[in-house]
């Protein structure tokens, strides 16, 4: 069995091992220095790469030591801390999930255990040594390009806590400790990457959909006054926020601009609002936000009116590459209507058209939007076809724009369309 094994190259070996069991996989290494060091790779890959812990003292720890392992340390690319944590009342806020501990039944609650960690991790916080270790850790792993605040299901140090005390812990935003809680680990993230003087280039900050956070988090003062070490660095943005509904676009939309303008080498930004930004909202945001350097533009989650999409476009229209919006709503009023984006739009860039698995040559811009069903009822009016699965195409301003419509209506989610400009300006408008 032993020759067997030796006659197969390290690909063979690794690429049969990356569909086994983690218990399997651990003795498969175990076996033999040739399998072993055929699999070293792949091991280092699946376990090291991306790191996701908690921020307890527990499990930044555990990463703290693999950071300053010789070989597992410089294996780190990205890191990503999770908003899992332990609230007041002892209760997480959700379900049990089987499979997150080695029963599948969950364990009862130990109070005493629940009410040590619990200050332990108020003390952690409130002593600034998460910010400390955090900022080893990033100084250490010399590598990382990545650094993330994620809403993620199974973060190293999740299952301990729950094996001592029975209680698998929250990434629920709803309470109001947990509020502050979160907006406390995103200051201590942002202040770890910035001590550590870490070279990140990519920054996610994502609680998940319904847990997102206001913009006014990111509100810090302080940095505007001090180098920021991957401010040089930084070219890659991405944002979930979750603006009241009762705040002041102007208000909210500073300390917003303020951030992604710190980072003046950005090239790909990644703005989605949880909370849906009325008209007055994205209009404050497209004003203000300018980037020189920006090639690839993903935006969502708003109302708008054409004019303040044609003024973000053409701030940026020199450096552009794609502009992906998903789940827009564009006006139809007389000031905002679809003739009027049509025909800006052609005017100011041209776009090639860019499709799910095909690439195509051309210009230099691909564009993907996500419109609404009012907008296309116009569209559709407009143009004078009826919905259904055929073609027309309409000349629009004397031959200048020629858009083609293809308007099903078979699709699950009537209110979902893509939009693609083509080689010689066509867009071509169908349901996906």
């Amino acid at each position: 069995m032993s020759e067997l094994v030796d006659n197969l190259s390290p690909e063979i070996i690794a690429i049969i091992a990356q569909y086994l069991e983690s218990k399997d996989f651990f003795n498969l290494r175990l076996s033999t220095l040739y399998l072993r060091d055929s699999t070293a790779a792949l091991f280092l890959k699946l376990y090291f790469r991306t790191r996701t812990h908690m921020l307890s003292r527990h499990s930044l720890m555990n990463l703290l030591d693999i950071s300053h392992h010789p070989i597992f340390g410089p294996s780190i690319q990205s890191v990503v801390i999770t908003t899992n944590h332990l609230t007041p009342d002892g209760l997480s806020d959700e379900p049990y999930l089987p499979g997150r501990t080695e029963r599948n039944v969950s364990p009862p609650i130990n109070k005493e255990s629940y009410r040590e960690y619990y200050i332990q991790q108020n003390s952690f916080r409130q002593s600034g040594l998460d910010t400390t270790y955090l900022s080893e850790i990033l100084a250490n792993a010399v590598h990382c390009r990545t650094l993330a605040l994620a809403d993620h299901d199974q973060p190293w140090g999740a299952a301990f806590l729950q094996r001592e005390t029975g209680v698998y812990p929250t990434s629920s935003m709803e309470k109001e400790y947990s509020k502050i809680y979160i907006q406390q680990v995103i200051h201590v993230i942002i202040a770890a990457a910035t001590a550590s003087g870490a070279l990140i280039e990519t920054f996610e900050l994502d609680a998940g959909l319904g847990r997102a956070m206001s913009p006014s988090v990111l509100r810090f003062p302080e940095l505007h006054r001090i180098q920021l070490p991957w401010a040089g660095t930084l070219t890659s943005l991405q944002l979930l926020m979750g603006p009241d509904y009762d705040e002041n676009p102007l208000v909210w939309s500073k300390p917003l601009v303020d951030f992604i303008l710190l980072f003046p080498r950005l090239e790909v930004l990644d703005l989605y609002f949880d909370t849906r930004l009325q008209r007055t909202g994205f209009q404050a945001l497209s004003r203000a936000l300018n980037l020189p350097n920006l090639r690839v533009l993903r935006i969502g989650g708003f109302d708008c009116l054409s004019n303040d999409l044609i003024l973000l476009f053409d701030k940026h229209q020199n450096t552009l590459r794609e502009i992906v919006l998903n789940d827009v709503n564009i006006s139809t009023k007389p000031e905002g209507s679809w003739q009027k984006f049509v025909t800006m739009l052609g005017d100011q860039l041209q776009i090639t058209r860019k499709r799910r698995g095909v690439y195509s040559v051309g210009p230099p811009m691909a564009m993907e939007l996500m419109l609404s069903h009012d907008f296309i009822e116009e569209l559709a009016r407009e143009l004078e076809v009826d919905q259904g699965e055929h073609r027309h195409t309409a000349d629009l301003n004397n031959g200048i724009v020629d858009i083609s419509v293809d308007i099903s209506t078979k699709c699950r989610e009537p209110s979902a369309y893509a939009v693609s400009w083509g080689l010689r300006r066509d867009i071509v408008v169908e349901r996906v």
